[in-house]
Parts: structure tokens; sequence; C-alpha cells
């Protein structure tokens, strides 16, 4: 028996012992709750900001602001917002990219005009100029004219070690370079594949070995390498086009964020990874938060990632989102917790319809059948997928099976946005495969006249596929699966397990001679293994990445197959 002592010691020593225990793991994380940076907000001074650029000069810990409407910089130090350059001094009129040369304290400045400032004329559309100002007395120190003519736009600018300035024109095929010294502006890199409709190149930075400049242009979705040694341009190749790329900077050697803003589908910033050589980047995830709203560019500071809510659809399409928040500010956000947790995967799954609504020579309407796209629906949107819809032509898709008993087909009809896709369906024209993680062809006998050779259908299936998404079909849906190819030119369904309406059943239903062909025999003859189970019963195959459903009472299980693969 121990006594009171004892009892006492191995308290002390278990306590000590679970205290360096403790100890150990916080200092193996390198990583603790007190070390989180919270986020901050910056309401800059004034209405009708609507800001663009956002510079760190590192030696005052400080940040410039440039506001495109007004034509001014505000400086934010220690959390006090004040006026910088005044609103039009020094004729500016939008003030975009913004560069902080700490080392040279000069502040580098792009000024231009797209006719939406408050200093617009029809004179001053299209004329450009940089402003180089002493980042301590606020002196102007060169104010550089790209020409006298207009088609101009000077967006962004990145400097090398030398503090040479590289700048990118948004109106003209041109990368200008302005000297550290000289401060003479010149040509640096003019290359027809920057030429364009509207806004053409952005954002710009050189690459941390300082060998390259890395260009976004914005309408496009293409990115650049411009070598510095040389002047040599590639593209460099993508998982997918960025969508409306905007402001970037290099979180590390091989990483960019790239901000993806005004015009984009899904507002945030991209996280880019390049390979060693810059000729080529995956995407692999979006920074996205509730307080990024409409971001135009970035920069990075102490930890954090300073965010420019520029509210720019309030500026450009009033009659949209109409008057804007009565105050515009920047967002710091903790670099390290939003990469963590604000990094989202792209949930978005393309429903294929078809528009074909005669039933061969019957004198019948056909279409898409309803619960083989409503159960599926409600599954999916359930579990935080958003839907799309496409049809081989595009518009209204002609909908059949409706039968209002059914809960689920009721609950869909009464939801005005879901209704509302299927009516006003998108083209496949209109499609990036790259934004979705899975494709579904719903049946309903309508498919087997438009789904079949619909090639530009079948080349977004097989690219879904080929990147690792989920294709799925239920009933008369794999009609869209038969001629669909991969790029080692075998069809999708050779060799793999599937299911699909049976030719028993299109007898049961007396359409075997109407519609154009059997569909168990022609995917049999595309090479796949057909299995089924007895009429009308609901039966699945999940073959790798490829779902198919027999018939109405597949298409349930269908979608839970396909969230089942998507969660993986």
């Amino acid at each position: 028996m121990n006594t009171d002592k004892e009892d006492k010691m191995v308290s002390k020593t278990t306590f000590k012992g679970l205290l360096t225990i403790i100890v150990l793991l916080f200092a193996a994380t390198n990583y603790t709750w007190a070390q989180e940076i919270p986020d901050v907000t910056y309401t800059l001074r004034g209405e009708n900001v609507y800001p663009e650029g956002i510079a760190y000069d590192s030696k005052t810990e400080s940040l410039f602001v440039g506001s495109f409407y007004k034509g001014e910089i505000q400086h934010i130090q220690k959390g006090n917002v004040t006026v910088f350059v005044p609103a039009g001094q020094d004729e500016l009129h939008s003030v975009v990219g913004l560069f902080a040369d700490a080392k040279r304290r000069r502040l580098w400045v792009c000024n231009s005009e797209a006719g939406a400032s408050q200093r617009a004329t029809p004179e001053s559309i299209g004329k450009a100029s940089v402003h180089i100002y002493n980042l301590d007395s606020k002196a102007l120190l060169k104010r550089i004219a790209f020409t006298q003519q207009s088609g101009h736009f000077c967006n962004d600018i990145a400097l090398d070690a030398n503090g040479n300035a590289y700048i990118t024109d948004s109106f003209s095929p041109i990368i200008w370079k302005v000297g550290s010294t000289d401060f003479v502006l010149s040509e640096f890199v003019n290359d027809d594949k920057f030429r364009g409709e509207g806004f053409n190149l952005n954002g710009i930075r050189i690459t941390p070995d300082g060998k390259y400049l890395i260009t976004v242009k914005m309408n496009s979705g293409q990115l650049f390498r411009i070598s510095l040694k040389d002047r040599s341009v590639i593209e460099i190749k993508l998982n997918r086009p960025i969508d409306a790329g905007d402001g970037m900077i290099f979180s590390g050697k091989r990483e960019l964020l790239v901000v993806e803003g005004f015009g984009a589908k899904e507002p945030g910033i991209a996280t880019l990874i390049f390979s060693k050589d810059y000729s080529s980047a995956t995407i692999s995830k979006k920074l996205q938060s509730p307080k990024i709203k409409v971001p135009t560019t970035i920069t990075i500071a102490d930890g954090r990632l300073f965010v420019v809510n520029s509210q720019f659809n309030h500026l450009f399409k009033p009659e949209e989102s109409g008057p804007p928040e009565p105050s515009f500010s920047i967002v710091g956000f903790d670099l390290k917790r939003l990469k963590q947790q604000g990094g989202v995967t792209m949930k978005k799954v393309l429903f294929v319809v078809t528009n074909h609504d005669k039933l061969g020579n019957t004198g019948k309407q056909t279409g898409f059948y309803l619960p083989e796209v409503s159960h599926p629906h409600k599954v999916l949107t359930e579990k935080g997928f958003e839907i799309d819809f496409v049809s081989p032509k595009g518009g209204k898709a002609p909908m059949d099976g409706v039968d209002l008993n059914d809960p689920i087909n009721k609950s869909f009809l009464n939801n005005k946005s879901y209704v509302a896709k299927v009516e006003n369906t998108l083209t496949p024209d209109q499609i990036n495969p790259t934004d979705y993680v899975a494709i579904f062809y719903a049946g309903g006998h309508g498919t087997m006249w438009d789904f079949p050779d619909n090639e530009k259908i079948a080349k977004i299936a097989s690219a879904v596929y080929e990147n690792g998404g989920v294709v799925a079909a239920v009933c008369h849906g794999p009609a869209g699966l038969v001629n669909i190819k991969l790029s080692n030119g075998k069809y999708l369904v050779d060799g793999k397990t599937v299911s699909s309406f049976t030719n028993e059943e299109e007898k049961a239903v007396g359409l075997a001679n109407v519609v154009p062909f059997l569909l168990e025999s022609m995917l049999i003859e595309r090479g796949a293994r057909h299995t089924k189970a007895p009429l009308w019963q609901s039966h699945v195959e999940v073959s790798e990445r490829l779902v198919t459903g027999q018939n109405p009472a597949s298409a349930e299980q269908v979608g839970k197959a396909m969230v089942k693969l998507l969660s993986k």
C-alpha cells in the first residue's frame, strides 16, 4: 500500500510526464492555436473608392491601395488609413496595379482610363502612364506616358532584382519595360499571343528564381512564361483555364496564387503548382471565403494574404447589382489557415438531357424522363453538389414521365431555379469540362435519337473522365456512352461492366422496332460487359469511374453510387 506521500509523488511525476508530452507534441506540430493570425478588415476612406491594386512596403510594414474610380492612393499603417496621393492629383484617373520597391523606396503605379473613372472623358479613354512616387516623402519622381495615342491600359507591374519594372498592357499585345535608373519606357515583348478582344494581359510576377515573367491573359484564361534572358514566350500548360485571371503573387518557390475575380463564375484565388521549369502548372484548389467578394489583386504580408474587395460588379453592372455597399475594404487572412480551411474543390456535376421530343413514327411525345433527373438530382444536391444542365442544342428540354404523386418529382417541379435550368439548358459550346467532377446522362426515349452522335458532349464526357471525374448514365442515358472515345482511341465502355435499359424491357414497352437501335446490343458491340436484373428492378453497375443504371428504378442508386465515388 502507498502512503499519502508516495501518492503525491506519483501524481506529481505523472503530471510532469504529461506536461512533457504535451510540450513535445506542440513543438513537433510547429503550429499552435496561439500562433493563428486573426483575420483583419481595413475600411478604406470615402465613398465610391472601388479599389483595384494593392502593394506592401516591408520596411514600414504598410499597405498601399489604389482607387479605380477616384484615381487616389490610400496608405494603411498600423490599422490607420490615410490618403497617400489625393484623387486626381498628378493626372491620376484609374489607379490599377501597384508595386512597392522597399529597397529603393519607390512606389510604382499604373494609371489608366477605360472610361470608368470619375475623371473620364472621351479623349482620355485608352491613355495610360506609369507614375513613380517616393515611399517616404510622397513626391512624384517620374510620370511616364505610354504614348499620346489611345489604345493602352497599364494594368500590373513586376520588378526584377535590379529594380527594372515590367508592365502589362491590357489593350495592346505588349509587355513594357521601364529601366530602374533612366526611367525610359520601352517594349520588352510584343507578341500576337497577347492579342484579343477586351482585357488581355493582366497580372504579372517574376518567378522566385528570377528567370521568368509569368502573366495571365484575362479574357482567355491563358498563362504565359516569358524569359527575362532571351524574351521568348511560351504558353504554360494548365489543367484548366484561369477564369477571369487578375492579380497574382508567389506564395512559394513554385506555388502561385492567382485571383479569379470580376467576371469569374466563382470568384476566389486559384492555387497553381508549377513544374520545375514553369512550363506547366496544375490548379490544385481555389481559396474562397464569404469575406472574398469580387477580388482583384492580392499581396502577402506577415503571414497574411491581403485581398482587395473591388465591388466592380456594382461599378460595371449596376443594373444587375444595384448600388455598392457603403464602405470599401481589404481583408487580411491567415494564409496558412485559409489554405487549410478555405481551400475548396470543385463540386459541380453536369446533367445531360435530350432535346428530342418525337417518339419515332408513333405520333407520341417523348423527352427526358423526369424521375431519372429528379431522384439523382436530390441525392447529389443534398451532398452539396451543384448541378448544371446541358443538351445537344441547348434551350428547353422536353419532359416526360411527370408523376406528381412522386414527392421527389413534385419537389423538383416546385423549385423555380431547377425548372429554369431544364428550360434553359446550356449548349455544349458553353461548357468547360474542367468545371465538373462528374457528368450524368439522364434517360428518356428521346436520348436514343440525339445522344449517340453528339460529338461535342462526347468530348466533354471524355475530358471529365480523363481528368479523374465520374461518368454516369441511367436507363436510356447510356445511349450517350456508345460513341465516347478516350484519348487512347478506345471506347469508354470497352472492357467495362455496364447496365442499361435492356432489350427485354424495350420489347415489353412495345418500342423495340421504334427506337433507332437496341441499347443493350449496341453497348455489347462496343466491347462492354452488359449485366441486368429482371424487368423493372433496380440494378446498378460501377466499373472504375463509370456508373450505369438499368431503368427508372435505378436512378436514385446511380446518384448514391456517384456520391460514393466522388467522396473518395
